[in-house]
């Protein structure tokens, strides 16, 4: 229930995303859109009255009553009729322009700097497009949302002129009327596809769930199964060939004295097997499971065993139970430390095993001679380590730098309750 509640969630969240997204990109073109036609509208209607301009530029604007008077004649059924809503006309002169003529009297002789990019465009005879922009000189074109048209022309004298036409064209109404019509037909179509996809993703995820929770009993059966090898290994070792080697031993003390000629290779064989017991009592110890005894007891076997004299501290949670990942990281912990002793050659060896709330940490640090090209190890190995720790759900890393030392940290989560 609760892995189809989990997929339900996330198929519901994924609908969710998906639409805002196509929603936001299609509102991102639409305004795109909309803003182009704006432009577009404004470019047709400055066309439109191209002939108007030549009609201007037989007016001569240095007699400017009377020029204002033929402009007004000529520019008046353009706003009358609302080919256009405002209009003017500026005078080029020097380094400004200057307005000569506006159906807006108050705007009559506003200057401003002359635009020689402006001034290039519209000698090579194009219409030039704007938006309105909020400013003081156009101010009496804030009602509703214009753009404006730039058209040259040079009057009957041959000054340059330009005539500029405000057209109310609102790329933002365009947009929220088309968004009207298809936001709720696309937002309720993806709604409807997720809602129809619904079971096929809860079947997915529950197969998805099924075979994860496969794969971890399966790691879960193999890894008590290794114990239990483990285990059975440990048992006939002490109880089956460690005490018929025991007796072997004896034995041959017995024989020593008895044949004083043979004394001394008797003595140095009951050495041998001597030797060889406590190599099987050892291994017979790491091989017995590990839950038995601390992380701190464990590690400090591989250290008397290879008699470094290395100083070992251990860090370890008081509490932790005996679990297939307590397990897992018990023989992690060991292959490190031994990797360690091997190859670092340190004089002391740190060891942390933390939990927290996403589960367990494990960190092995030395002061050795760091990481080499000659990164080898017995047992596992490092390569070994990585893929057990992986297939387990975690992460292993190992960073150290030549002359400072090497620090391993291993990851696991949490294993369930009651595993």
């Amino acid at each position: 229930m609760r892995s189809s509640a989990r997929a339900l969630r996330r198929h519901i969240l994924a609908t969710v995303g998906i639409t805002i997204l196509v929603v936001g990109l299609v509102a991102a073109a639409e305004f795109r859109v909309t803003r182009q036609e704006s432009d577009r509208h404004a470019h047709v209607t400055a066309e439109r009255v191209a002939d108007v301009a030549d009609v201007l530029a037989e007016i001569d604007f240095d007699d400017q009553a009377a020029a204002w008077e033929a402009a007004h004649d000529v520019l008046t059924p353009l706003v009358t009729t609302k080919v256009v809503d405002r209009v003017k006309i500026w005078r080029v002169e020097g380094a400004d322009v200057r307005v000569v003529y506006s159906d807006e009297p108050r705007l009559i002789d506003t200057v401003r700097p002359f635009d020689a990019e402006l001034a290039e465009r519209l000698d090579a005879g194009e219409v030039v497009v704007y938006a309105v922009p909020d400013d003081h000189e156009h101010r009496y074109e804030q009602e509703g949302r214009m753009r404006e048209a730039y058209m040259g022309f040079s009057d009957a004298s041959g000054t340059p002129m330009r005539m500029e036409l405000y057209v109310t064209a609102d790329p933002g109404e365009s947009l929220m009327r088309s968004l009207r019509v298809h936001v709720p037909l696309l937002a309720g179509g993806l709604i409807v596809l997720g809602a129809l996809l619904t079971p096929l993703s809860v079947r997915a995820m529950r197969r998805i769930d099924r075979l994860a929770k496969e794969r971890q009993d399966a790691l879960a059966y193999g890894l008590t199964a290794s114990e239990a090898v483990r285990h059975d290994l440990a048992h006939r070792l002490h109880d089956g060939v460690i005490q018929d080697l025991a007796a072997v031993r004896l034995t041959l003390g017995s024989l020593a004295e008895q044949h004083p000629r043979a004394a001394d290779m008797l003595r140095r064989l009951a050495d041998l097997v001597g030797t060889d017991i406590d190599d099987l009592r050892r291994l017979a110890h790491e091989s017995a499971p590990l839950p038995d005894t601390s992380l701190a007891e464990h590690l400090a076997r591989f250290v008397r065993r290879e008699e470094s004299g290395v100083e070992l501290s251990v860090e370890e949670p008081g509490d932790l139970p005996a679990t297939a990942t307590a397990t897992l990281l018990w023989r992690v912990a060991g292959e490190l430390v031994l990797n360690a002793l091997k190859h670092a050659r340190p004089t002391r060896i740190d060891v942390r095993l933390t939990r927290g709330d996403e589960g367990l940490m494990l960190s092995v640090s030395d002061d050795g001679i760091g990481l080499t090209d000659d990164g080898g190890s017995d047992g596992l190995g490092l390569l070994l380590v990585d893929h057990a720790v992986t297939v387990e759900g975690g992460t292993f890393t190992i960073r150290g730098t030549p002359g400072s030392g090497t620090t391993a940290t291993v990851t696991l989560p949490s294993p369930p309750s009651g595993e």
